[in-house]
């Protein structure tokens, strides 16, 4: 293809050292990588431009249709035919032939560019881990959807009975499985074993159900694509994803709830997301910066000296008069206006008791599951205020 040819004409065909077909750019020698680069830089260009125009239209938090805005209009660039190269790019089984493609595509990774969306919407650090932010607005994970998208075209290819061409194609692929592992069916094959899911032998493949591949995908870690916050001599990504479930983590399926207040600043709300997600100045996150870095039971409250300083320390339990006077306008489990709050999902006024009966944990849960979020916006934009 790539070689110098002329046709029977004798008409001379020009050397290129790639070319796009149908969508996807095929290189001599830089394989699946070129096309990778290529796709981040177009859906680098839509996200920047998106992101401009929602800041022309002053929509600057993604309470305001920014994830349904991604999807629309960006995320059609990072899956446009994904169902033939991202089996080569993108697998839940790290070979080494995987991690050579991710090398050689270098930080120009479509993967980020959904989380980088998100992080400039909410002005969040990069250290934040993927999966909460993913939590925090609902939405898929786009190597996810890749793999929706490929076992849609592997079930297609499987029931192609009435195309020859495209059976034949499929067989060919699946003959050539038997004798290297980098063909588009060994790929296939490979991330679908990963997952714990059976796509049959060479000689009879099966059908992948959807309801069980999007199971399989809920309870598969992402992998690290996040860049690490070049200030923290310990990333404390661990720490954040357990206070983020233990404490804010919404609904199955559900974002957050703040996400969907109309009648607050979204100045107050994205304020609010940055606590949320761990995107703060608190000493528990502060003390990795140092170095080395602070041990945790050494990283005491500023206000009180006592216990850690951590979301729940602050607004729960110190001690210093300023935190005490904030505290007064929290919501109060124990109070009787609350037992109605509208929006409050299926199951708040279950962790409501459990707070009333002094549970610090549940009192967490239900501040951010079940209150009035306008008023804990507003107080924990005043504590941000206090902490920065």
């Amino acid at each position: 293809i790539f070689a110098y040819r002329n046709t029977p004409r004798q008409a001379a065909l020009a050397q290129v050292p790639s070319f796009r077909y149908l969508g996807c750019h095929l290189h001599q020698t830089k394989g699946i990588a070129s096309h990778i680069s290529t796709l981040y830089s177009s859906g680098f260009r839509a996200s920047l431009s998106l992101s401009a125009k929602c800041s022309q239209a002053g929509m600057h938090h993604p309470r305001v249709k920014g994830p349904e805005l991604f999807n629309t209009l960006v995320k059609p660039i990072l899956t446009y035919a994904s169902e033939v190269w991202a089996p080569a790019f993108n697998s839940f089984d790290l070979s080494a032939h995987l991690a050579a493609v991710r090398r050689a595509a270098g930080p120009r990774n479509p993967e980020t560019l959904q989380l980088n969306f998100y992080r400039r919407l909410f002005s969040l650090r990069k250290s934040i881990p993927p999966a909460t932010i993913l939590l925090e607005t609902a939405s898929t994970a786009i190597q996810h959807h890749w793999w929706a998208l490929i076992i849609r075209y592997w079930n297609r290819l499987i029931s192609a009975k009435h195309s020859p061409l495209l059976s034949a194609a499929f067989r060919a692929s699946l003959d050539l499985s038997q004798h290297t592992s980098s063909c588009w069916a060994a790929r296939v094959r490979q991330g679908v074993a990963a997952l714990g899911l059976d796509p049959g032998s060479l000689e009879q493949p099966r059908q992948v159900e959807q309801s069980q591949l999007l199971k399989a995908l809920a309870t598969t870690q992402l992998p690290d694509i996040h860049d690490p916050d070049p200030r923290a001599g310990d990333p404390p990504q661990g720490r954040l994803r357990t206070a983020y479930e233990a404490w804010f983590r919404p609904p199955s399926g559900c974002r957050a709830r703040h996400l969907s207040i109309n009648t607050v600043h979204p100045t107050k709300l994205t304020t609010l997301s940055r606590f949320r997600l761990g995107s703060h100045r608190l000493r528990v996150t502060t003390g990795a910066w140092t170095h080395p870095a602070t041990p945790l039971a050494e990283r005491s409250c500023r206000f009180c000296g006592e216990g850690i300083e951590d979301a729940r320390h602050l607004l729960l339990e110190c001690t210093h008069e300023d935190l005490r006077q904030l505290r007064l306008a929290l919501p109060s489990p124990s109070g009787a206006e609350v037992a109605g709050d509208e929006g409050a999902p299926s199951g708040a006024d279950a962790i409501r008791e459990l707070a009333v009966a002094g549970d610090l944990d549940a009192h967490m849960r239900w501040l951010f599951l079940g209150a009035d979020q306008r008023k804990v916006a507003d107080v924990v934009a005043k504590l941000m205020e206090m902490t920065a």
